[in-house]
């Protein structure tokens, strides 16, 4: 009888030792893999603008036509901003704004409501200007500058220039 309850527990130890050593084994041994595949978005924007080279006279309209396209790989917003070249010129002018999709803000850039899809153009931003100054002015620059920012995870355009401005300032400190 001893002998069998010796042999019984050379057994079972002879398990255990089996199963505990395998588990050891294999916690010291196991693996995971797990490949994380990551792209970059790329934003492009292309401003369209259709522009004769007018006389410039008071009062008269001079058309100047400009929307923007998303020629790159992912949704975006789209902000722009219209720089005179001079003090004159900006206070002479009148910008005949387009789509009521363009919001002025506070800081200068009429910010586009819309996500513009890939390929997508956005609804007139300016349609021309008039010259409202009696004054007489031989010519100007009137540049019409653009930003743009993914749309993903954000709720609006304001929003997300928010975010990278924060996120650009805090790379600054």
């Amino acid at each position: 009888m001893k002998r069998v309850m010796t042999v019984t527990g050379l057994l079972s130890a002879l398990l255990m030792l089996l199963v505990g050593g395998r588990t050891i084994y294999g916690w010291f041994t196991d693996q995971s893999r797990q490949d994380n595949t990551l792209s970059v978005g790329m934003n492009e924007v292309e401003i369209e603008e259709e522009f004769p080279d007018p006389e410039l006279k008071p009062g008269e309209k001079i058309k100047k036509e400009v929307t923007f396209t998303n020629t790159g790989r992912g949704p975006m917003y789209v902000r722009a901003c219209c720089l005179f070249s001079s003090k004159e010129a900006e206070e002479g002018a009148r910008l005949l704004m387009g789509s009521n999709r363009w919001e002025l803000a506070e800081d200068g850039y009429y910010y586009y409501t819309d996500i513009v899809n890939p390929k997508e153009r956005t609804e007139v931003l300016l349609y021309g200007l008039t010259w409202e100054s009696e004054e007489e002015i031989t010519d100007f620059d009137l540049t019409v500058y653009t930003e743009s920012v993914q749309a993903a995870g954000h709720e609006n355009s304001r929003e997300a220039f928010a975010h990278l401005m924060e996120r650009e300032e805090g790379q600054e400190k």
